[in-house]
């Protein structure tokens, strides 16, 4: 309510996210605003928001058809010959 009492709705969309998430993973969406938000907030282990494996490092391991779109649940990857989308990522132990 406004000082002159006026009534108006606010929305916003929320993400809840552990204290200790480690790696946040926007497949196929390098340019990921929501993996930027949570790197600046928590500090992730991943620089970027997807990318290939590289020895020593994390990324996906599989060559598939990407879905480009503008958000995280528009974009992503696809395989059409029903093989696993799969990524590496160096965990530790615990």
């Amino acid at each position: 309510m406004t000082e002159d009492g006026e009534q108006f709705e606010v929305n916003q969309a929320v993400q809840i996210m552990p204290e200790n998430v480690q790696y946040f993973i926007d497949c196929n969406w390098a340019e990921s605003t929501q993996h930027a938000a949570l790197h600046a907030a928590v500090g992730l282990k991943n620089e970027v928001a997807d990318k290939a494996y590289a020895e020593g490092s994390w990324g996906y391991l599989m060559s598939a058809s990407g879905h480009s779109g503008s958000d995280s649940y528009t974009s992503g990857w696809y395989d059409p010959q029903d093989d696993k989308i799969q990524y590496k990522l160096p965990l530790e132990a615990g």
